[in-house]
């Protein structure tokens, strides 16, 4: 997480979920997961929305309880193998089974603290993908008609957001992988957010890795926290151009606004929940 006080790595996985949160979903958090357990995972935020050919692995959602499971959490460090019966036809023997031939495969090698290579070079960057709509003519196209909504006073839009899809080609001799980059970016001093990563054992190689400023919500204690960013600005590299920076955007209609949009609709799902 963001303050350093939690990390977590799972192998395998005893319940696979693959897909958005149901109720057989909820019904196994609620009646069979142990307490101190975690589940991992993720969802679109439109599970109704046809993924990508590059999410089709992980589809409009994902969630695993891992076989074995490391967590350093406050200090303290929690090593837990889980073992479940996936269906009635599964015995317990095999599924023991299952979860022993995770454990083999598992290593007591150190890795090195931080990566000694550099990353390979990017050999080309494309942001055309196979459809027309990743065009940049059609993005520009996008941002231009949003701008004409948000000016209408008849419009009910608030807020916008867009974004475009890029493609980087390594050399594939450099073997890179995405733990390669994530370590660099834990190890690298440049990471100020929550880190990510997953790998489905049936996704083809397909690597799913982030950082991310914010965390869509998080329940302690029966008390439940979500936190959202509207607005940023690059760090000065003096202290004076760093608080000058800071207080541009503090003093930021527009940011100001934006924020406040994005806190009505999270109270708007809030209250619908």
């Amino acid at each position: 997480n963001m303050k350093r006080t939690m990390e977590a790595a799972g192998v395998g996985a005893a319940h696979l979920h693959p897909r958005a949160a149901d109720e057989d979903f909820w019904d196994f958090v609620r009646n069979e997961l142990p307490s101190a357990s975690h589940i991992y995972g993720g969802e679109r935020f439109d599970p109704e929305m046809m993924p990508g050919e590059e999410w089709k692995e992980f589809g409009a959602g994902f969630w695993m309880l891992p076989i074995v499971e490391l967590r350093l959490q406050n200090e303290k460090t929690i090593f837990a193998v889980h073992l479940v019966r996936e269906n009635q036809q599964q015995s317990w023997s095999e599924a023991a089974q299952a979860t022993l031939n995770v454990l083999t495969t598992l290593s007591d090698r150190i890795s090195e603290a931080a990566p000694t290579t550099t990353l390979p070079p990017i050999i080309s960057r494309d942001g055309t993908y196979d459809s027309d709509l990743d065009t940049q003519d059609v993005f520009e196209l996008g941002v231009t008609s949003a701008l004409g909504e948000l000016s209408d006073p008849a419009s009910s839009l608030e807020k916008v957001v867009l974004a475009q899809r890029l493609r980087l080609l390594f050399d594939k001799s450099s073997d890179l992988s995405a733990l390669d980059i994530l370590r660099r970016w834990k190890f690298g001093g440049n990471a100020g957010g929550y880190l990510l990563y997953l790998r489905p054992s049936d996704g083809n190689g397909k690597e799913f890795f982030g950082c991310t400023p914010e965390q869509l919500f998080s329940v302690s204690n029966g008390n439940f926290t979500t936190e959202a960013l509207a607005g940023t600005r690059p760090r000065g590299s003096t202290q004076e151009s760093d608080e000058a920076l800071s207080r541009e955007l503090f003093e930021s209609s527009k940011d100001r606004s934006e924020n406040e949009i994005t806190g009505r609709f999270i109270r708007s799902q809030l209250k619908e929940a």
